[in-house]
């Protein structure tokens, strides 16, 4: 690799990826969307600036990565649809593979800062985005869940914003009070919009996340800590939930929520049951192959049907050549960030891995995305290493 002399090229195209992220259902439209484009520019940029020399990198993520794609292609050959396995299957090595592409690049403490800025930025843009265009009104209760655009998915769009809603509380050697009050309102702004979303995933994965993380710090001993979550929950309690519709609140009441996930038939708990108990006993140890988890389900709904659970979904799909291997993939992660006390990183996967139990989410950018930023930072901290 050509020897660094200011921020990669390619580091400016990924920071463009993150911003954009958050906006992907807006920014897609009849010719795909926005961050399939950026990705190939990723690519483009990063083999010029290398001149063609990207070298892999032996670790047990990127390993763990490369087999589930193989594992992917191979599935097709014993799938029960051939047709929507091989489909699929554009999805499940395109966006696991751009994230091993972008986590073999060389990348320095500039570059990693100028992703992260562009990524919370983006979450700033997209708040700015739902007030201009009415999307969102806090004064008004009019509406049930808060959407992107009329075909997006609520749950998705929340699971977006908690990667730029995890950086606003990165730890900074700056004590600018600008700075701080950017933060610290943009992190109650996309609080507050992922509540709106209605999206019960979210905001279990969102107390998951902040409970571990206050943990591995130990706020409990710092009087700061409590004081700031004190004063959120009560900002919360008293302004910010009376300010809900009827339809949202009780879409999050929890009686409601144990009931349509135990006894709604169609919804996420009689799914999984079906999966568990009607499906899987009846699947080879190798799966169905990729994809076509929806079309097992056709045969009890009549109708193509998600799994709405990323690790059942694998398990169904893959079997014991696969949901093993993600485990240990996420497992690896999160065990190299909690080693080397990087608590706040570590909480952000423990946040997406909480929501994907509760979304089809292998293929989705929002899982890869928090990845890719795991493995960027990892080679920061190598590259800080070999230079020593």
């Amino acid at each position: 690799m050509v020897k660094q002399t200011g921020i990669h090229v390619y580091s400016y195209v990924i920071a463009l990826y993150y911003m954009f992220a958050p906006l992907e259902d807006f920014l897609t439209g009849s010719a795909g969307t926005v961050a399939r484009y950026l990705a190939l520019l990723i690519v483009f940029a990063a083999l010029i600036e290398s001149r063609g020399k990207i070298y892999y990198k032996s670790s047990m993520v990127n390993r763990c990565i490369i087999w589930m794609m193989m594992l992917s292609v191979l599935s097709i050959l014993w799938a029960v649809d051939k047709r929507t396995a091989l489909s699929r299957n554009m999805a499940y090595i395109l966006v696991p593979g751009i994230t091993l592409f972008v986590g073999l690049l060389p990348f320095e403490k500039k570059d990693y800062e100028l992703i992260v800025k562009a990524a919370t930025l983006g979450g700033a843009i997209t708040i700015l985005f739902l007030l201009a265009t009415g999307r969102f009104n806090l004064m008004s209760n009019s509406y049930y869940r808060l959407q992107l655009t009329e075909n997006n998915d609520p749950n998705n769009f929340a699971a977006l914003l908690m990667l730029p809603l995890a950086l606003c509380f990165r730890r900074k050697k700056s004590k600018r009070l600008i700075i701080l009050l950017y933060r610290t309102g943009l992190a109650v702004a996309l609080m507050i919009t992922i509540l709106y979303t209605g999206s019960r995933g979210a905001l279990v994965s969102l107390a998951v996340a902040a409970f571990a993380y206050l943990l591995w710090i130990k706020a409990y001993k710092n009087i700061g800590y409590i004081v700031v979550c004190g004063i959120l929950i009560l900002f919360f309690a008293w302004y910010i939930l009376p300010q809900l519709s009827t339809d949202l609140l009780a879409r999050l009441d929890y009686e409601k929520t144990v009931a349509d996930m135990v006894e709604k038939e169609g919804q996420r708990g009689a799914i999984w049951k079906h999966v568990f108990y009607d499906l899987i006993p009846n699947t080879p140890p190798w799966g169905i192959g990729a994809g076509c988890g929806p079309v097992a389900l056709k045969s009890i709904y009549g109708k193509l049907k998600g799994v709405h659970n990323t690790y059942l979904n694998m398990l169904l799909e893959f079997g014991i050549l696969g949901l093993p291997i993600f485990f240990w993939m996420l497992f690896s992660l999160l065990r190299d960030e909690y080693k080397n006390k990087r608590y706040l990183e570590a909480a952000l996967l423990i946040s997406i891995c909480s929501i994907i139990f509760f979304l089809d989410s292998y293929a989705k950018k929002f899982f890869w995305n928090v990845v890719m930023l795991l493995l960027i930072n990892e080679s920061v901290v190598a590259c800080r290493e070999n230079a020593m």
